[in-house]
């Protein structure tokens, strides 16, 4: 079973502030999106098979991932362009302690110290990590047969899941 959406270069951004249309000159990456591969996860029948339902159980680790988190009462998206740039920010912060940073949430422009940022990185990729940890062990529930069930699978994540794309 193939993932729903693939990383592709955002067209769209190639151009705009910060993303230069000959990145590859420039050693940088591209803008990228997901786009729609056009295979649909399909829906889980009534009997699952374990390969079903570990398919579903990455599936739903993928969706809430890319949801991300809230973080100081900020939703953040943990997409991967989102990651990287906080991390870049996180980076900067690390090289200059006096800096201050605009960050682009979803709520507005939120003002950040480098604490901030490096706190922000950090708080992302703890729950970027999370949702490939629970990933881990619920897989390997699937394959010992403890979870049978997309309920199961489910309740495993219901407190990463927050907002779903």
């Amino acid at each position: 079973m193939s993932d729903p959406a693939k990383m592709v270069v955002d067209g769209a951004r190639l151009g705009t502030k910060g993303f230069p249309r000959h990145y590859q000159a420039y050693g940088v990456e591209p803008p990228m999106k997901y786009e729609e591969s056009g295979t649909a996860v399909p829906t889980v029948p009534a009997e699952p098979t374990k390969e079903e339902l570990a398919a579903y159980a990455r599936d739903l680790s993928w969706r809430a991932r890319i949801a991300g988190t809230e973080i100081n009462g900020v939703r953040v998206r943990c997409d991967d362009g989102a990651i990287a740039l906080i991390n870049g920010m996180a980076m900067l912060a690390q090289q200059d302690a006096g800096r201050t940073f605009n960050f682009d949430a979803s709520e507005g422009i939120v003002s950040l110290t480098a604490e901030d940022a490096i706190a922000l990185a950090t708080a992302g990729g703890e729950f970027v990590q999370s949702t490939f940890d629970r990933r881990a062990a619920v897989l390997a529930a699937i394959a010992d047969g403890s979870v049978a069930s997309v309920d199961a699978i489910d309740a495993a994540f219901i407190d990463l899941v927050g907002v779903l794309p």
